[in-house]
């Protein structure tokens, strides 16, 4: 119920005309949790308690049996989405299949909406409509939380075992033309080249967290490398020197206490350094006459 709650708390704050439906009787909802009246989109939200181990085929048929219910019971129905809180783990391969095949067979547009796309949704409402659901930010937090975007990213690379090995990714066409451009040194490019290879952890957890996670790691990795530019300059070897001082202000304090937590960070801010470095959001790029010329 808390998750349906606040599904249907983030629907209500993008539509006006949303309205949540309540069970009666035996009847249930008939397969709704929530629509909007005006597009005919319909909601069937489905919540596994927490620390509950549901499975995929279980949510897969309950999206069909649900879709049937509506079928059955609701006018207007154009689209149909199964609200599924899958813990920002990706949604089950069997729920998508379901969902494909309602659409083949009825035609009516049918999604889901997992966490990520949730939370999307969530950080497009007004500054007054989010402070209403979460009730504001607490003013004193513990100082080991560490409240920054690009802190869940290093968390997740910190504890994560990457496979050994290099992997078949290709680098962007302008990686070593960016490198030489911006001044950086044989050893640093090298330590960009290596993490680079490790991309495809970024971009999957950043894929099922959602693109608003993604752009504010964007965000605060751009302003440090603004503050890097202004605080080390008129230096032979600044390039170099500003990819060491961005990865000393990636790794949270706390990080600083054991060394191996430290090593693990170190590595993390490294990966994600690497990742943004080569889709531009740090050190400059390389202008396109410069490449064509």
């Amino acid at each position: 119920m808390a998750f349906q709650n606040l599904v249907n708390a983030v629907f209500q704050g993008g539509a006006d005309d949303f309205q949540s439906i309540a069970p009666w009787g035996s009847a249930g909802d008939g397969g709704n949790d929530g629509y909007v009246r005006s597009s005919g989109h319909y909601l069937q939200v489905y919540g596994p308690k927490a620390g509950s181990n549901w499975s995929p085929a279980v949510a897969a048929k309950k999206s069909e049996d649900d879709f049937q219910k509506l079928l059955n019971k609701w006018n207007g129905l154009n689209r149909y989405s199964f609200v599924l809180n899958d813990r920002f783990q990706g949604v089950p391969g069997p729920v998508e299949i379901s969902l494909q095949n309602i659409q083949k067979l009825y035609g009516v547009d049918a999604d889901s909406i997992a966490c990520a796309q949730l939370t999307d949704r969530f950080t497009d409402l007004k500054e007054f409509e989010m402070m209403e659901i979460v009730g504001g930010v607490p003013g004193h937090q513990p100082t080991f939380i560490d409240k920054r975007k690009i802190g869940e990213l290093l968390e997740h690379l910190a504890n994560k075992v990457s496979p050994n090995g290099l992997s078949s990714k290709g680098l962007a066409p302008d990686f070593d033309e960016k490198i030489e451009f911006n001044g950086l040194s044989d050893a640093v490019g090298a330590r960009l080249r290596a993490n680079s290879y490790q991309d495809a952890d970024v971009t999957g957890f950043l894929n099922v967290r959602g693109q608003w996670l993604a752009e504010g790691i964007a965000q605060e990795l751009r302003d440090l490398y603004a503050e890097s530019k202004s605080t080390i300059i008129d230096l032979e070897d600044a390039a170099d020197l500003r990819y060491v001082w961005m990865v000393g202000k990636v790794i949270p304090e706390s990080a600083h206490a054991h060394p191996h937590s430290f090593k693990a960070f170190h590595g993390a801010a490294e990966v994600i350094l690497a990742h943004f470095f080569e889709a531009c959001d740090v050190y400059d790029k390389p202008e396109t006459s410069s490449r064509t010329a």
